[in-house]
């Protein structure tokens, strides 16, 4: 029982003990950082806070980093990213080891350090993510190569395919990881930045499976109505050079975009509701039936397609395919194994549109209609109460209405093998109008009108006015034959 008491006192003196040796040695170094503390891997043991700022500072003071990519270098300023060390927190931190806890703990930790337990502060670093992710964009935007794809050429229907050339691109994510590892090492050394190729996404080998032609069509328009020319041209420039995958769909409208003034287009005869009259973009339905023809001949599955309202001129009933950019699409997809290339060009006054692939999807095609149904216009006859008795005038020269099936032949060895319906058109009947004249003309009247001077004859004016309409349903006829709708 007595020794027992005896090493509780003796404890207890020796704690005491310890702890006046530590209140001396503190006393000692009030204002300094105790021995054996780090912050990263500089030593700040013994140094007031002021010395350890200053000489992490020092260490930690560099303000560029050159990356490296071949022959080309780039210095990475390190202001321009937001670079902060937090030196006077982590010296903080450094100057409470072994002030920061209770007493006994504190006794521990500095009779720890003074056995050569070594104490390491972690020195933060504040960076903007943003604004080195900005500078990495910017350094690699001028090391990126967009890659290009192989291209087709075709002159006079030879094809030649320029091969493709592949890209590449800086590694930005394993850059930017590598730079923060190096700063938070202090390792501001030059590093050389890693590339990565991008592939063409269209190859040489890939297009070289377009190598006969499918179909072809053309048509003629007329080139003296200016403004349905240029849309003509303006349209067929924007369906040209196109390569459609196997499973792709090909549609007009996504294709063209919209056709308003804005995009350049102009003003000319448009078919609106069964009525012929200026609209933007005429004569683009044009482009569309022609490469439509072209699809038919190429063995291409028609998706989306629909005929005008009036039979158009430049090629045969059932072979027409409208448009109306938002409502009216022509649509067809390429259901074979290998990818199609079409070609849209103008000739002097001609669309040619081609459509070429893989010689194992060429078929011997035809196309041919037939018309199932002839609908007579009706006629409405009106009265002219202006018009002399016994005369007519034809108001609206009506037409008649049509229902017509398409089907394309595949022949094999001269014989038709399969006859694929490929669509059933309707085109309504329009009455014809003819006024009949209901006025009636005195003899008191002729006999005056046969006396005076024969400059203003009634049955003259009927003449004129009866011959005027005749030119201008002539000219309508005209207008409908030569004028190409969209």
């Amino acid at each position: 029982m007595k020794k027992n008491v005896i090493l509780i006192v003796v404890s207890i003196l020796l704690v005491f003990l310890a702890g006046i040796i530590l209140w001396s040695y503190s006393l000692k170094n009030d204002d300094k950082i105790y021995e054996n503390v780090y912050i990263n891997d500089v030593y700040v043991g013994g140094l007031s806070k002021e010395e350890a700022n200053s000489l992490l500072n020092s260490n930690y003071n560099k303000k560029s980093i050159k990356l490296i990519y071949n022959d080309k270098a780039f210095d990475l300023n390190l202001d321009n990213i937001g670079l902060d060390f937090k030196t006077e927190e982590a010296v903080n931190l450094a100057y409470e080891v072994g002030r920061n806890k209770n007493f006994i703990y504190n006794i521990k930790t500095v009779i720890g350090l003074r056995n050569n337990h070594k104490m390491t502060i972690t020195l933060k670093i504040e960076y903007d993510d943003q604004k080195l992710d900005d500078s990495l964009t910017k350094i690699s935007n001028q090391i990126d190569k967009e890659p290009q794809n192989a291209k087709i050429n075709i002159k006079n229907k030879a094809i030649n395919i320029t091969p493709e050339i592949n890209g590449y691109t800086i590694e930005k994510e394993k850059l930017k990881e590598t730079i923060i590892n190096n700063i938070e090492n202090n390792n501001y050394s030059d590093i050389t930045m890693q590339g990565k190729a991008i592939h063409a996404h269209i190859t040489k080998e890939y297009l070289s499976k377009i190598d006969t032609l499918l179909g072809e069509f053309s048509t003629k328009f007329n080139s003296s109505n200016y403004n349905r020319s240029y849309n003509v041209k303006l349209v067929t420039e924007k369906v040209n050079g196109i390569i459609l995958n196997p499973g792709e769909e090909f549609s007009f409208n996504n294709t063209t975009g919209k056709r308003g003034l804005s995009q350049g287009f102009k003003m000319a005869p448009v078919i609106v509701q069964g009525q012929l009259q200026e609209g933007v973009a005429g004569g683009v339905c044009q482009v569309s039936s022609t490469l439509y023809n072209a699809a038919l001949y190429s063995g291409i599955t028609i998706t989306d397609r629909r005929n005008h309202t009036i039979p158009s001129s430049y090629v045969s009933k059932g072979r027409d395919a409208t448009l109306a950019f938002g409502s009216i699409d022509f649509k067809f997809k390429n259901y074979y194994k290998n990818p199609i290339y079409i070609e849209n060009v103008v000739v002097s006054n001609n669309i040619i549109s081609r459509i070429y692939g893989n010689a194992s999807d060429r078929n011997n095609i035809d196309v041919t209609t037939n018309i199932t149904e002839t609908i007579p216009r009706e006629v409405e006859v009106k009265e002219d109460p202006n018009l002399a008795l016994g005369k007519e005038r034809v108001e609206d020269k009506g037409r008649d209405g049509y229902k017509v099936d398409t089907y394309r032949l595949y022949y094999e060895n001269g014989k038709v093998v399969k006859k694929e319906l490929i669509s059933k058109s309707y085109y309504p009947a329009r009455k014809k109008v003819v006024y009949k004249g209901t006025k009636k003309i005195s003899q008191t009247n002729n006999k005056q009108d046969t006396k005076k001077v024969d400059s203003i004859p009634t049955n003259n004016t009927n003449k004129q006015t009866d011959n005027t309409n005749k030119q201008t349903d002539k000219k309508t006829d005209e207008s409908l034959d030569n004028l190409m709708f969209e």
